[in-house]
């Protein structure tokens, strides 16, 4: 098994190689890596056990991906993500259950049921790894990783529901499964708060970086486990944990957050190639070994599995449609641009997986479908159409259905520049009052922040890359005498952090983009770095 992990991990690092080269996601080329090795002889696949799949990997990656957001994204897209992630998930499993029943007439409703619960969420962990190289537009991405973060929650009640009465052979599933999904998910709203307030107690413990990024590591596995405890949703505990946290963090923790951003960037990088291997090794091995043909092969089960397939399109197509004819006033046009590309980023992954593996042996409808085997071939099926051929034809069909214009970007990122500097220049002179802050002073601030504005160019914030920090509070031209530095660097330092509140504060505002807020807190937390070093 380590040494399957390890040839995982190498694995990985070819796939991001080559996809940053070629324009390719990473994690499609992990999977199909992960197919092939299968093929080679000797080489084992693990028999993993489905509800740890759950607890290993779901409980980071969502919290990676919950890091990118905040309350305030909710608070202003409310209807349309409850509409996505709980009516749409809901949906998306009857009419697959629909659809599964009028293809086998043998099959009870429950495991139809099971199957759309199954199938029906898009996985975050896929939206977030293969639709963020593609370009999509902002605003529909935001609502993809949303959307992804609380689907799980609603599948999962619906799949234990519905496996509970398969297993106690009844045909209909108790109509207390609305009932279940609001307890399970109140409790895991509990559960993220207190979890959430016991992270900062412990982070305020200890000045101790690693430290720190040790817990911030360790909690949504603690998060996932207390809720799935005391039979909440571990998936909304993990979100509201992340959401949470991030709205509580502090203008001096500007260190700690680099050290965390670093390690969660390594983290979410390696944790995925895994996962998306393990997706590709468990895809082959549901099929190895079976007839292809005959009475109990595989073909058999062909119909039915694309059948699931247009299904699954054409409700998310028509639903998102037609949600936008209510919740916008867009041009027909630019709904039906929207509509496709959101439900060509539907991706199905890792929590699908884990739920086809979790259905044990069941008896034959019938006596004439293996039912497990239903679900495995469906499932399977689900992941790869949904992941390999919509994912590389991403990106072309986001250049032409909406390419994306920095227009709005450069706007977002020229408001939090010019609110931040206001806010600069108000707390430097409350500090430096009279002729301590003069018109030298006033214009070496002002010199600085046109290097920010410089250094927070739109190509570095959309690629997500920048150059090494320079000597940002430095002016190598000058000779400045060494009491007067000091009070350029004390000046700076008070800028600064006034700076980097103004833009935490911003963050939380309902009209602002965290990511873009993050790139610029992030920026400025490197530039305080520099002058606390020169201080040492």
């Amino acid at each position: 098994m380590l040494v399957l992990i390890v040839a995982l991990i190498a694995i990985t690092v070819v796939c991001v190689t080559v996809g940053e080269r070629f324009g390719l996601p990473y994690p499609i080329l992990m999977l199909l890596s992960a197919i092939a090795l299968t093929f080679i002889p000797g080489v084992a696949v693990p028999q993993i056990d489905p509800e740890l799949i759950l607890q290993l990997f779901l409980p980071p990656l969502l919290f990676a991906t919950a890091r990118n957001t905040s309350w305030s994204v909710f608070r202003k897209r409310w209807h349309l993500l409850l509409s996505l992630a709980v009516v749409l998930t809901a949906l998306s499993a009857l009419v697959t259950a629909t659809t599964v029943w009028w293809l086998v007439p043998t099959v009870t409703f429950p495991l139809a049921l099971l199957i759309g619960a199954v199938v029906a969420p898009p996985d975050p962990v896929a939206v977030d790894a293969v639709s963020g190289s593609a370009r999509i537009p902002r605003q529909l991405m935001m609502l993809l990783q949303s959307e992804g973060l609380f689907n799980d929650a609603v599948a999962i009640v619906l799949f234990q529901t519905s496996l509970a009465a398969l297993q106690a052979g009844d045909t209909s599933i108790p109509p207390s499964v609305a009932v279940d999904f609001l307890v399970a998910a109140i409790g895991a709203i509990v559960v993220g708060f207190v979890v959430g307030f016991i992270y900062r107690a412990l982070d305020r413990l200890t000045n101790n970086v690693p430290a720190q990024v040790i817990v911030s590591f360790a909690t949504p596995f603690a998060a996932y486990l207390l809720a799935e405890h005391f039979h909440a949703s571990g998936v909304i505990a993990v979100v509201v944990t992340a959401l949470e946290t991030n709205r509580r963090t502090r203008v001096e923790d500007g260190e700690t957050r680099i050290a965390r951003g670093n390690f969660w960037e390594v983290a979410n990088l390696l944790i995925t190639g895994i996962a998306f291997g393990l997706i590709g090794l468990q895809m082959r091995e549901v099929f190895k070994g079976q007839p292809v043909f005959g009475a109990d092969g595989i073909v058999r089960y062909v119909p039915v599995a694309a059948g699931v397939v247009a299904a699954l399109f054409i409700v998310r197509f028509v639903f998102v449609f037609v949600l936008g004819l209510f919740a916008t006033k867009q041009p027909l046009r630019s709904l039906a641009a929207g509509a496709t590309l959101l439900t060509w980023s539907g991706m199905r992954g890792l929590a699908t997986l884990a739920l086809a593996l979790a259905v044990p042996a069941l008896q034959s409808a019938g006596g004439e479908i293996d039912q497990r085997r239903l679900v495995l071939v469906v499932a399977a099926s689900v992941i790869f159409v949904s992941l390999v051929p919509t994912g590389l034809s991403l990106p072309w069909l986001s250049r032409r259905l909406t390419p994306e214009s920095a227009t709005d970007v450069r706007r977002e990122i020229a408001v939090i520049i010019r609110d931040s500097q206001a806010a600069s220049l108000r707390a430097v002179q409350d500090e430096f009052p009279g002729d301590k802050f003069n018109t030298d002073l006033r214009k070496i601030l002002q010199r600085r922040f046109q290097t920010l504005r410089e250094e927070l160019s739109v190509a570095s914030l959309i690629s997500g890359h920048e150059e090494e920090p320079r000597a940002y509070f430095d002016d190598p031209s000058s000779k400045t005498p060494l009491l007067k530095q000091k009070h350029v660097d004390r000046m700076i330092t008070v800028a600064l952090d006034a700076a980097r509140e103004e833009v935490l504060r911003a963050r939380n505002n309902i009209d602002v983009d965290p990511a873009l807020a993050d790139r610029v807190l992030q920026i400025l937390d490197q530039r305080m770095m520099v002058v606390r070093r020169r201080d040492r």
